[in-house]
């Protein structure tokens, strides 16, 4: 035996096992090559059974094997047994040949190993049984090359036909994709690829081919319609389905006497799919056209929009372009968008089998489809999606709840001003600007962005807007939108949430189409915008009208979207001061959860220092509404951060983010050449000296005061190590930050360059504030129980059973004193707050009105609360 490499033997002619075919393939047993074919699966050596194979068919119709109108040679029946050509094996089911033709192969000397190899193998996902690929005789359409002019086309008498397959790609390039990857990337690939398109199936179910043709093809007739199938065989039709119209004969034209009859097979389903833009009724036009106007062809297709998942490259997307550039010379739509597959949270394919994803009807159930929908359409387009039901629950508690939480708030307030008519307004309030700009911006993406078909920015900046609105607009300006502060400020503050929520319901409609309805059918008689901006460049007026008694409309997907008004979006500059309020209360609520100092207790000051004076003076812009917040007697606002009493000092580490990065070609050098000095990254290679970096690291770490108030002069410092290597390192290589010891007064914290001091001392007079503020919540959560909003009037009466606190000597101290009325401890209209410290007591109330009992804890005291209705 010789030894040869695999391209040596390419061309050369071999002996086959079996001669069974060998006079009808006068072309065929030789040897070639292809790239598909591996040595680390199998032996290395491929048969080709050109009608067993894709590869195989493909290998042989390019080296001329085989070719395209071509008999098959095939050595098996429809159901796997071999054909009486097989002498030897005739009537055998191929899978049970194995073990016959090894034997056969041995009794005549041509087995020279036997042997067994794991490999996949394709198996019916219904039966479980092991499959052949076998090719049958089709039906196609030419996608490849095209031997003749396209009729369709405008310059039909002078264009030199252009294959489809290069008219699909030329198409392609008119059509707006997004993710617009899929359109360059894998969908053009697809159809540089695209062979001719078999479209005939051998089933039974299906829509039936309308091809009548004789024994040897020689008349072919394609029938248009039912009427011209009637016409060709006068047989009246009610039913299309091919049990009704496959006994049905046409008299030949070509030899009178003789028939045609219909050809066995029905069409692939996805040409159905790709035939849907044309197919039409025409009686149903003809009812539609007697009350709308139909569209015209040109206004109908293209169309304008197609969504699909990212299987559908090769399914829908791909027929529907073939079909339309065949017949039109268009692409079957304008704009699509591509999304991903919903996978199993562990990244696997969901399979029923495996149950390894939640039910979709429970989620729906449970959460709504709303959530559902919302939660997706967040996810990158054209990538899959690892699906999660902690996601659809984290939707449904930030966006919804809040949502609908702050419409009934919204309604319970503009309630109280059912009689209010026309109020004549001063400036707007600042924060009425700017969630008011908030909205606009949010409302400009959403044009912006759906104009572009990308729908998952929408969606996170979406998520933010709604946590701005409730959780920082609605919660700040709680005392406004209740009247505590005066009725004009009520109804400017109580308006511009009703142009929010307006704008928002909008916004959200296309997302999440049954919470929008559900909030339009019952607010729509209070979202109705004024037809006048809030505020004009003309002037700053602003009015308040008895919406209540405007007219409903009929539904929020019926509502047209008013434009943009870009006068109602502030700069940045604007939004920044906002922004810089945001970052002082999260810092202040980041010291008190540190220090387990609740929000009700009062603190004594909020020291913020910035060396930036404009930063500064945002934050005494601000300042009442951080108060306020924080629940904080004094902000205090500085830059001198050396002041003593303060002790902060400065910290200076490599920043081995950026500085990796900057050195990365230099570090390419130092393996070259390991006692190269230079500064290199977190975890350098052994072959680089660690040294330096420990050194620098320490000698940071030692700098004075005054070498580090010298680095902040000049962001720049040289560094020398005790291997006689110098560093010079300027701020892009360093981060800054700042450290304070152990301090008894103060609770420190750092964030972007800000220094937040929070004092945590406090004295007997803020821990009664302390107690007044959880027994109002406590009462007031009570209230809540017995379902009592703001405007119910009701009778509360306080029995404090165990005093540990002395809670009873402050109620009765403190619950009438100015501050804490029954009207503003509660908010609410209270007839009479009662405080008892016999736990034999009888309440007023019982026996005679319907009451609701309720034990609290405060501290270490134990109160009775009951509340007479």
């Amino acid at each position: 035996m010789t030894r040869y490499t695999g391209i040596d033997l390419v061309g050369e002619r071999y002996e086959p096992l079996f001669s069974f075919f060998k006079e009808r393939c006068k072309t065929a047993f030789k040897i070639v090559a292809d790239q598909y074919v591996t040595t680390d699966v199998g032996t290395g050596i491929v048969h080709l059974a050109p009608y067993f194979g894709e590869d195989d068919y493909r290998i042989c119709l390019r080296d001329e094997i085989v070719l395209k109108n071509d008999d098959p040679v095939c050595p098996i029946d429809d159901s796997g047994f071999f054909v009486s050509e097989i002498e030897q094996f005739d009537g055998l089911y191929v899978k049970d040949a194995d073990k016959v033709i090894t034997k056969h192969l041995k009794t005549i000397g041509r087995l020279y190993y036997q042997g067994t190899i794991n490999h996949s193998y394709p198996y019916c996902w219904r039966s479980d049984t092991p499959l052949i690929y076998k090719a049958v005789s089709s039906w196609f359409i030419k996608v490849e090359d095209s031997g003749q002019k396209n009729p369709t086309s405008p310059n039909f008498q002078s264009d030199v036909c252009t294959p489809p397959k290069d008219r699909i790609l030329k198409n392609n390039e008119l059509v707006n994709w997004v993710p617009d990857n899929i359109k360059t990337g894998r969908f053009n690939n697809w159809l540089r690829e695209a062979k001719d398109w078999a479209v005939s199936r051998n089933r039974f179910w299906g829509t039936p081919i309308p091809i009548w043709t004789n024994g040897d093809f020689s008349e072919v007739i394609c029938v248009g319609s039912v009427e011209e199938l009637e016409k060709l065989s006068s047989v009246s039709l009610k039913n299309i389905h091919r049990e009704f119209i496959d006994d049905i004969l046409i008299p030949s034209n070509k030899c009178p006497g003789t028939f045609l009859n219909r050809v066995s097979e029905v069409f692939d389903c996805w040409f159905e799919s790709g035939c849907m833009p044309y197919v039409k009724s025409e009686a149903l036009l003809k009812r539609r056209a007697k009350s709308f106007n139909v569209q015209s062809e040109e206004n109908r297709f293209p169309a304008h929009f197609v969504a699909e998942g990212i299987d559908q490259t090769r399914g829908w997307f791909y027929t529907l372009s073939v079909i339309s550039t065949l017949l039109f010379d268009k692409p079957p739509f304008k704009n699509v968008i591509v999304n991903g597959l919903v996978l199993a949270e562990d990244g696997t394919k969901m399979s029923k089998l495996k149950k390894n994803y939640p039910d979709p009807i429970e989620i729906i159930d449970k959460y709504g489809a709303d959530a559902l929908r919302l939660y997706l359409i967040g996810f990158p387009l054209g990538t899959d999606i690892k699906f999660s039901e902690r996601g659809v629950k984290d939707i449904l508690k930030g966006v919804i709840i809040p949502l609908h939480n702050a419409f009934c708030f919204f309604k319970l307030q503009i309630e109280r001003l059912r009689y209010v008519q026309v109020y004549k307004l001063g400036r707007k309030d600042e924060m009425d600007k700017w969630i008011i700009s908030e909205a606009e911006t949010l409302y400009q993406l959403f044009n912006n962005e759906l104009q572009a078909y990308r729908l998952s920015n929408v969606q996170k900046e979406l998520i933010k807007f709604v946590n701005t609105l409730t959780n920082w607009y609605i919660r700040m300006n709680r005392k406004r939108l209740k009247g505590k502060t005066s009725v004009e400020d009520c109804i400017s503050s109580i308006e511009t949430l009703n142009f929010v929520l307006y704008k928002t319901i909008l916004i959200m409609a296309p997302f999440c189409p049954f919470f929008t309805e559900s909030i339009w059918k019952n607010f729509s008689c209070l979202l109705i915008r004024s037809p006048e901006p809030f505020y004009t460049n003309k002037g700053t007026e602003c009015f308040m009208r008895n919406s209540l008694d405007s007219k409903r409309l009929v539904s929020v997907h019926f509502t047209l979207l008013p434009p943009v008004d870009e006068y109602l979006i502030y700069k940045e500059s604007f939004h920044k001061r906002f922004n810089i309020m945001r970052e002082v209360i999260e810092a202040g609520r980041v010291l008190r959860d540190r220090e387990k100092i609740p929000l009700k207790r009062p603190v004594k000051e909020l020291i913020v220092i910035n060396e930036s004076s404009e930063y500064l003076n945002e934050v005494v812009e601000m300042k009442k509404y951080i108060e306020e917040e924080l629940n904080v007697y004094k902000l205090t606002v500085t830059g001198n951060r050396k002041s003593k009493i303060f002790n902060v000092k400065v910290k200076i580490e490599l920043d081995f983010c950026k500085l990796g990065a900057s050195l990365k070609e230099g570090t390419q050098r130092a393996k070259q050449n390991p006692r190269s000095k230079l500064l290199v990254g977190v975890n350098p290679p052994v072959s680089l000296p660690k040294v330096c970096v420990k050194n620098v690291q320490t000698t940071l770490k030692n700098l004075t005061e005054e070498e580090l108030e010298n680095y902040m002069k000049n962001e720049e410092i040289v560094i020398q190590c005790s291997c006689q290597n110098e560093h010079k390192l300027c701020k892009d290589d360093l981060k800054i930050s700042y450290m304070m010891n152990d301090s008894i007064k103060y609770s420190f914290h750092f964030c972007d360059g800000t220094i937040f001091l929070l004092d945590k001392e406090f004295d007997d007079e803020m821990l009664k504030k302390e107690i007044l503020r959880t027994f109002i919540n406590k009462v007031q959560r009570v209230r809540n129980e017995c379902n009592l909003d703001e405007s119910k009037r009701c009778r509360i009466e306080v029995c404090i059973v165990d005093d540990q606190s002395n809670i009873a000597e402050l109620l009765e101290s403190k619950i009438f004193d100015e501050e804490f009325t029954p009207s503003k401890a509660f908010q609410c209209e209270i007839d009479i707050v009662t405080v008892f410290t016999s736990t034999n007591h009888t309440y007023a109330g019982s026996g005679k009105y319907k009451t609701f009992d309720k034990e609290i804890k405060i501290k270490d005291s134990r109160i009775n609360i009951r509340v007479i209705l």
